[in-house]
């Protein structure tokens, strides 16, 4: 039987490069999923940050704020969040325990809103437990590990806010109070001394800076620490003419008192029942 030998040696080339391109495949396949593994050992999910920042926070807050670094699970908040006194007992009835928990679109931003009948003065709960928060005591709240994320993966560590209350503010915001510091020439930044902490949210969505025309100036908002003040940074630069800092009514502070009034108020005592109100206040940029 005679073997062609030029057939056999092309055979064991191919076999020789299958086996070549099989071993590719399979080392390739084991570092990703090394590579997989490593990284779930050092991806974790994390608290960004809590709003209000101070640690000083009025007994009649109505909300707060919790950003995470990745999009997260809804459905069993408080399996995961709670607040504590400063002897460390575990507080209850405090959040407004509603079905649809606030997230934002992206879910990495989450409201958690206190109950307002035990905030606002003179409802059944205010008057049956009185507010959860009492002025010159101390509070946690934590946010524990075990927080999963839409991706399956979980916070890895607890984040624990401490805060102290003081007396409530019953006083609505009154803009002329601000301190601001307009810009002179085109590279200046704007800034405004709110005089108290105000909400986060409110200073970047309910403040709007236009131009003679009325076209919006568009720009980046850096706020100061304990959300006391802000800075805008024009993206181009200031051009000589009239500009208008819009302020709508809607604007709070970290107890949401607004313009119109304190949210705490007695009835027929808001400064308006427009809250789509604005306020006006001019300025000049004399050169370029």
């Amino acid at each position: 039987m005679k073997v062609d030998l030029i057939k056999l040696k092309n055979l064991k080339g191919f076999i020789e490069k299958l086996f070549s391109i099989v071993l590719i495949i399979i080392l390739s396949v084991n570092l990703s999923l090394a590579d997989v593994k490593h990284n779930s050992n050092i991806s974790g999910i994390n608290v960004a940050n809590v709003y209000p920042t101070s640690e000083k926070i009025p007994e009649n807050i109505l909300r707060f704020y919790i950003y995470f670094d990745a999009p997260m699970r809804e459905g069993n908040i408080f399996d995961f969040i709670k607040l504590f006194d400063e002897h460390n007992n575990e507080m209850s009835h405090v959040f407004f325990d509603s079905v649809h928990e606030l997230w934002t679109p992206d879910h990495k931003r989450l409201t958690l809103l206190l109950d307002p009948g035990r905030v606002k003065s003179g409802l059944q709960a205010n008057s049956a437990m009185g507010r959860a928060f009492t002025a010159n005591k101390k509070y946690k709240l934590i946010v524990s590990e075990g927080f999963e994320a839409i991706s399956g993966l979980k916070t890895t560590a607890d984040y624990v806010k401490v805060f102290t209350a003081t007396s409530e503010d019953r006083e609505g915001i009154n803009i002329s109070r601000w301190q601001i510091e307009f810009p002179k020439h085109d590279l200046d930044k704007l800034k405004i001394d709110f005089k108290e902490p105000v909400d986060h949210v409110s200073a970047q969505h309910f403040i709007l800076i236009v131009d003679h025309s009325g076209k919006e100036i568009e720009g980046s908002i850096d706020l100061q620490p304990n959300e006391t003040g802000l800075v805008f940074e024009p993206t181009l630069p200031w051009v000589k003419g009239q500009y208008r800092i819009l302020i709508n009514h809607r604007f709070e502070d970290i107890v949401a008192n607004n313009i119109n009034g304190a949210f705490d108020h007695k009835v027929g005592s808001l400064m308006s029942l427009n809250e789509g109100e604005v306020s006006s206040i001019e300025f000049h940029i004399p050169t370029e």
